[in-house]
This record gives C-alpha cells, sequence and structure tokens, in this order.
C-alpha cells in the first residue's frame, strides 16, 4: 500500500530525489510505501514521478496537488 501525504517544509527537507534543500514554504511530497524506506520529494521529483496531477478549480484556474 502506497500512502503520499503534501506537506509544507517548516525547517529544512532534503529531497531524496535531487538532495534539494527545502526550507519554508516550499511544499515536498512524504511518500510511503509498504516494505520501502519513506520518501520526501520536492514538487519537481515528485511531478517527474507520478506523485503530482494538474486539476483547474471551478474558475478555471490551475494548480498541481499532490495524489
Amino acid at each position: 500500500m502506497t500512502w503520499v501525504a503534501g506537506l509544507i517544509a517548516t525547517g529544512e527537507v532534503k529531497c531524496d530525489g535531487c538532495e534539494k534543500i527545502m526550507r519554508h514554504p516550499d511544499r515536498y511530497a512524504y511518500i510511503s510505501e509498504e516494505g520501502q524506506p519513506s520518501l520526501r520529494l520536492c514538487e519537481k521529483c515528485s511531478d517527474a514521478r507520478g506523485y503530482m496531477r494538474k486539476r483547474k478549480d471551478e474558475k478555471g484556474k490551475e494548480s498541481a496537488s499532490f495524489l
């Protein structure tokens, strides 16, 4: 089972994909897969691995959100 949470960095968080240091208010994904170590991925790495989805609100404004 895979669990994905979209979080906001409150200090310094290192991306497990590209090793970028994320600081407040950067968003990142916390991914937990059964039997695997947890991952923290920046928005770019999350998008590249398919954990982000672009959505439009009722006014047509596009935004990116984690699955």
